[in-house]
């Protein structure tokens, strides 16, 4: 009975996503994001920011961090009072963090903002990358080359936490941000990851090398970012 509830959910989840693709802003997938964060990690610390300590010993809820700004889906169609997609909200979850949890997953939502900067004002202009199909693509794309990072967000997204509460001020975020997290869930599994890795490593002829250069350019505003905070 659990497996035909779960398959429901998997096509009820596929059919949702491409009734979203019209109004959903696309950037760095889940896979592409774990993995500026592993990289970030040792960047802080080859650093010596004052913040390394925060994150190193709290690296589990900066992962959850740096997945938590894609838990709201359609942005674009949320109000700008509740759209916590922006550089404020991360800078108040950082500001008003009680704990060193609460501060690394506040500095995980910072990084993932940095990131996508990269992939929405360069990638995706120098490859003229026009709509939400496309957009989609390109993440799909960037994630296939990096697929084994999937299995480490499966992991992360499996565990409960209360620290993206911040991201549920009423019972319209509330579901949106339920329905975020369970896309988000169905992209590390096995059976759609292979298919997206097989259908755009087909069809988009852009080298891993291409990638990655992009990937470091977030790397880097991502640490940018965090070490103008110390």
């Amino acid at each position: 009975m659990y497996k035909i509830q779960n398959k429901l959910m998997m096509i009820f989840l596929v059919c949702f996503i491409f009734l979203l693709i019209p109004h959903m802003a696309y950037a760095w997938g889940p896979g592409v994001h774990t993995l500026i964060s592993f990289n970030l990690l040792d960047e802080l610390k080859a650093y010596g920011s004052f913040f390394y300590p925060v994150v190193s010993n709290n690296f589990w809820e900066f992962l959850y961090g740096s997945l938590a700004p894609d838990f709201m889906v359609a942005k674009k169609l949320v109000s700008k009072k509740n759209n916590s997609h922006n550089f404020d909200f991360a800078h108040n979850l950082i500001e008003t963090a009680k704990s060193e949890k609460e501060l690394s997953f506040a500095l995980g939502y910072l990084s993932h903002l940095a990131s996508d900067k990269i992939m929405h004002e360069v990638f995706l202009n120098d490859y003229n990358v026009v709509n939400s199909l496309e957009h989609m693509s390109l993440e799909l794309l960037s994630d296939a080359y990096y697929a084994n990072y999937l299995n480490v967000v499966s992991f992360v997204l499996k565990k409960r936490s209360r620290l993206d509460k911040p991201l549920k001020a009423n019972l319209g975020l509330v579901i949106n941000t339920f329905i975020g997290k369970n896309i988000l869930r169905l992209s590390t599994r096995n059976v759609i990851s292979s298919i997206s890795k097989s259908i755009v490593l087909n069809n988009l002829k852009i080298d891993k090398s291409i990638v990655d250069s992009y990937i470091k350019a977030s790397l880097k505003l991502s640490k940018e970012h965090i070490i103008k905070l110390n």
